[in-house]
């Protein structure tokens, strides 16, 4: 069976990916933004990974028949020190391409989806709230 782990180079991603890889035949698509090769050394052998976006992965040719989407920014150093690449992220619309490429493959295997509720969780605009850091690294308190 075919698994494709999202950010599978993080932490949470390669434990994942360790526990998974002797049951499955997995793929790991991570950016390597805050995720490591390191994460993934006890495994390398044994996964397909490509570096690259979760923004691409319909272009990827990937039939995965699970899919473990953790390839979405977090609370990492890198964006809290810039809060608005996860608010890029989201707004890239990486929940649509995964959800895109499951439904394809749904569809391949004859499955029909009668119900489905998404939830995406990001940054938000709110007018005249500051709820964004107006100095680099949260500098000014909030």
């Amino acid at each position: 069976m075919k698994a494709l782990v999202t950010g599978g180079a993080g932490f949470v991603g390669s434990n994942l990916v360790e526990a998974l890889v002797d049951e499955y035949e997995v793929t790991v698509l991570d950016n390597l933004h805050t995720g490591s090769m390191d994460n993934l050394k006890l495994v390398q052998k044994d996964v397909n990974f490509i570096k690259g976006s979760c923004n691409n992965c319909l272009d990827l040719g990937l039939e995965p028949e699970v899919i473990f989407h953790l390839g979405i920014p977090s609370s990492s150093p890198m964006y809290k020190k810039d809060s608005f690449l996860v608010g890029e992220a989201v707004n890239g619309m990486v929940a649509k391409h995964v959800t895109d490429i499951a439904v394809k493959e749904l569809n391949r295997a004859g499955k029909v989806i009668r119900d489905s509720k998404v939830l995406v969780m990001g940054l938000t605009y709110k007018e005249n709230v500051p709820d964004t850091p107006r100095e680099p690294g949260g500098g000014d308190g909030i």
